[in-house]
């Protein structure tokens, strides 16, 4: 047994915990090395002095997202622990591994920093309470975040790039099927008559609750696809509300007509969608494929 000389008595007088996270369902079935590197810090545990009984291997959050503390379950067993001082050493392999945030991961500093608990890589062991430590590990933990900032940035820009040119494929709307990159109608005639039959009746209600009276006082049916199977069942007023509010039925692409913004409620981060006005619209392209109604009659909708 190799003793490292930040690792004190102290230290392995109380529990080593062993952290493991991926970010998602499909990378711990495919990228097996990396569980099994972090699984082995197990025995990096056992080489600075911790016994087996002492070391608690954490794996709740393996197929979980680092970018907040909400939902890891693991993570927050593991704050809670060395807020109460009963963790020697927190080990993980790499910052990223224990949060993508930086403010979480700031925020677990301090408090190691307080119960005199150290922080363990593959090959360094940190001590929070050291200037020198501290500054590189607040630098691992910028990193680890930005990190995931410009990969989502690389993302976005390669579907953004695909949208202004009317490429990204979006959810196939009902009455149309893809053809490579390009919406072409159903060729189901009967769905196809179902979707004009809907835009028609429309010219002739009063409100969107009047059409759907009306396809229910006649007793038709609407179609909703899944694959290559169609469901037919009472159409509802918030399917017609979808449909009618679509601008992809005069045969218009249109992106980003919704925004996503992260917002503090109830003392839980939780995601909002706000729809944009359509003259803030960013990419519209019109007559792109073919169409159901016009535009005009579109500016008309519900």
């Amino acid at each position: 047994m190799s003793l490292h000389p930040k690792v004190l008595v102290e230290h392995r007088e109380r529990s080593a915990f062993v952290y493991a996270r991926q970010s998602s369902a499909a990378q711990v079935l495919h990228n097996r090395t990396s569980t099994e590197r972090q699984f082995e810090l197990v025995d990096r545990a056992g080489e600075l002095g911790w016994s087996t009984t002492q070391i608690e291997l954490v794996a709740e959050d393996l197929g979980q997202s680092g970018k907040f503390s909400e939902n890891r379950d693991g993570f927050q067993r593991l704050a809670a622990a060395v807020s109460l001082g009963q963790v020697g050493a927190v080990f993980m392999l790499e910052a990223s591994r224990l949060a993508r945030s930086s403010a979480d991961w700031h925020r677990l500093l301090e408090i190691a920093c307080l119960t005199r608990t150290l922080i363990v890589d593959e090959s360094t062991v940190y001590d929070p309470r050291d200037p020198n430590d501290r500054l590189v590990l607040g630098m691992k933990g910028t990193m680890a975040d930005f990190e995931l900032v410009w990969l989502r940035q690389r993302m976005d820009g390669g579907r953004w790039h695909l949208a202004r040119k009317g490429e990204l494929r979006v959810h196939t709307p009902l009455g149309y099927v893809y053809e490579g990159n390009r919406l072409v109608f159903d060729p189901d005639e009967e769905v196809r008559r179902a979707v004009a039959l809907l835009f028609e009746r429309f010219k002739r209600a009063a409100s969107c609750r009047d059409l759907v009276r009306d396809f229910v006082a006649n007793n038709l049916r609407f179609p909703s696809r899944h694959g290559d199977r169609v469901v037919w069942k009472p159409l509802t007023k918030n399917r017609a509300l979808f449909m009618l509010r679509n601008p992809v039925y005069t045969g218009t692409y249109v992106y980003g007509r919704h925004r996503s913004d992260t917002i503090l409620e109830d003392g839980q981060r939780r995601q909002r969608v706000a729809e944009r006005a359509m003259t803030d619209w960013p990419v519209v392209i019109r007559d792109t494929h073919p169409g159901y109604i016009s535009w005009e009659q579109f500016n008309v909708q519900p």
